[in-house]
């Protein structure tokens, strides 16, 4: 007898990983137009009625098309010894999270150029900014959530991946607390209402890790924890860090989720430092979203 499940259109090679939320595998499916290896979560549903939901709020996931987010092909669900199990199939990216990278880079002695930081950043703003305007927020924006995909020998490419947490706006902010707890914005962290900046928080706990190497879960307290009274500037990064990138990190993390850049104003602030420009963190006219699209909760998600 197997010791993994058994699917009917997948077929589990190993298992990629297991946690508090669920287990991962690496996968093929039984479709023989489908070549390659892929991804699946498995996540254990509390109700019928949570795995209806997720099938259903799951829908946005599969119609994200972007180069820098993982690309969702199924989710579905899945009983097992009486339980009911939701199973997202995404791209599988070999080459591991931006998590184990950065550990990796360290424990090496090394550092990540700024250059590649910098196009890593715009990479990831890119998504950002991309989901934004589906009125998509992820809620859980961490190294281990980013993943890589490597394109030539060591030319990588960024991918914003599970989005377990994320969720749908319909123009009103949400308020339930949720996301990993060293980088959880402010607002989230004291029961704010919060929407898009949460994730300009967290692409900017991302940057100062890739930068610095210094690891948030291995800090004293949350750096959210005490912003209101002290606010982090470009002074709170190392000095080896060029002045440019620490302003544009501390504006990430500003307390005050409006006065954070947006993602497309994160866009084009990087577009400018890879081009050699000056860095200038003025607020930037961008087109309105629409705010009409019907608000779901992404698979996974705490009820709101």
């Amino acid at each position: 007898m197997s010791k993994f499940p058994s699917y009917p259109n997948y077929e589990v090679v190993r298992q990629l990983g297991k946690g508090g939320m669920g287990v991962a595998y690496i996968v093929r499916s039984k479709d023989s137009s489908v070549t390659g290896f892929l991804a699946l979560k498995q996540v254990h549903c509390q109700s019928k009625q949570e795995g209806t939901g997720a099938l259903k709020e799951a829908k946005i996931l599969r119609s994200l098309s972007h180069v820098n987010v993982v690309r969702y092909h199924d989710v579905f669900l899945h009983l097992e010894r009486g339980m009911q199990f939701v199973c997202t199939v995404m791209e599988f990216c070999r080459s591991g999270d931006l998590a184990q990278h950065l550990l990796q880079t360290k424990q090496s002695g090394s550092q990540i150029e700024e250059t590649i930081c910098l196009t890593w950043m715009l990479q990831l703003s890119t998504a950002l900014a991309y989901l934004h305007d589906k009125r998509v927020i992820h809620r859980d924006l961490k190294p281990a959530n980013v993943f890589l995909h490597l394109m030539s020998r060591s030319d990588f490419v960024l991918k914003l991946g599970d989005f377990g947490l994320s969720a749908t706006l319909d123009g009103r902010n949400r308020t339930s607390q949720v996301g990993t707890p060293c980088y959880l914005a402010p607002e989230v962290l004291f029961n704010e209402p919060y929407a898009e900046p949460i994730d300009v928080w967290g692409v900017g706990c991302i940057f100062w890790e890739m930068v610095s190497l210094e690891f948030l879960y291995e800090r004293k307290g949350m750096l959210a924890a005490n912003v209101h009274t002290d606010p982090i500037t470009q002074d709170s990064l190392p000095p080896k860090i060029s002045v440019n990138v620490r302003k544009l990190v501390s504006a990430c993390l500003n307390s005050s989720p409006q006065d954070r850049p947006t993602a497309r104003e994160l866009c084009k602030h990087l577009h400018k430092l890879l081009s050699g420009q000056p860095l200038q963190l003025e607020k930037i006219k961008v087109e309105p979203l629409d705010w009409t699209q019907p608000l779901m909760t992404g698979i996974g998600a705490i009820a709101e």
